[in-house]
């Protein structure tokens, strides 16, 4: 028997990006609740979306903005610490 979610997740197989995600999602809309396996397949689908959306987008390069681990950073750490670290705001009066 022909199941329209099996096409549909053969071609986001083959596609990258939103394209493949589309195709996913369209394949678990298409899932039967009294189908054999449906949960097995929804984790399946799930799973396939959520390494594709992870795979092409900056979901993982957020957390890398500031850890850049180069000598002339470790150098000026250094050099910051030997004057005492870093400066205390000063909170100015308000009158």
């Amino acid at each position: 028997m022909y199941k329209p979610s099996s096409y549909y997740e053969q071609v986001g197989d083959q596609l990258k990006g939103g394209d493949a995600v589309r195709a996913y999602r369209k394949a678990q809309n298409q899932l039967q609740p009294s189908d054999d396996k449906y949960m097995e397949s929804v984790i399946r689908i799930q799973g396939k979306i959520i390494r594709e959306l992870e795979e092409n987008s900056t979901y993982g390069m957020q957390s890398k903005g500031g850890s850049a681990k180069t000598e002339a950073k470790a150098l000026a750490a250094k050099e910051n610490g030997k004057l005492g670290g870093r400066p205390r705001k000063v909170k100015e009066e308000t009158r």
